[in-house]
C-alpha cells in the first residue's frame, strides 16, 4: 500500500469519526439547551414560591435573633451587676476592717479622721454593693 493510499484511508476514517463526533456533540448541545430552557421555565413560575418562602426564612431568622439576644443580653446585664456588686462587697469589707482596726484608737480621740473617713467609704461600698444586686433583681426579662 502506498502512501497516497494509506493517507486518503486515514483522512476518510478520520473525518468519518469526527463527523460522527460532532452528531453526537451537536445532540448533546441541543439536549443542554433544552433541559436550560426547562430549567428557566421552571425558575419563573417557581421564583414567586422562593420568593415568598425566602422573605418568610428572613422573618423567621430575625425573631430568632432578636429573642435570642435578648435572653443573652439580660443574662449579660444580670450577670454584670451581681459580678460588680461583688466587688464592691470586698471594698466594704476592706474598709470595715479598716475601721474596726482603728475604733479602740478613735475612742480615744487620736483616729477621729480615720475611723470617719472608713466609716464613710463602707457606708458608700455597702450602699454600692446593696444597689447592684437590686438593680441586678429588678431588670424584667
Amino acid at each position: 500500500m502506498g502512501y497516497i493510499t494509506l493517507g486518503r484511508r486515514l483522512g476518510r476514517g478520520t473525518r468519518i469519526i469526527v463527523d460522527r463526533v460532532g452528531r453526537q456533540a451537536q445532540v448533546a448541545a441541543r439536549q443542554a439547551a433544552e433541559t436550560a430552557r426547562l430549567a428557566a421555565e421552571t425558575a419563573q413560575q417557581k421564583a414567586p414560591q422562593y420568593v415568598a418562602q425566602r422573605r418568610a426564612m428572613a422573618v423567621g431568622g430575625k425573631r430568632f435573633g432578636q429573642s435570642f439576644w435578648k435572653r443573652l443580653a439580660h443574662a449579660g446585664r444580670t450577670l454584670w451587676h451581681e459580678v460588680t456588686g461583688v466587688f464592691f462587697a470586698l471594698f466594704a469589707v476592706f474598709f470595715a476592717q479598716g475601721m474596726w482596726r482603728v475604733h479602740d484608737a478613735y475612742l480615744a480621740g487620736a483616729e477621729h479622721e480615720h475611723f470617719m473617713l472608713y466609716l464613710a467609704m463602707t457606708i458608700l461600698f455597702t450602699y454600692f454593693s446593696v444597689s447592684a444586686f437590686v438593680r441586678s433583681r429588678r431588670r424584667p426579662h
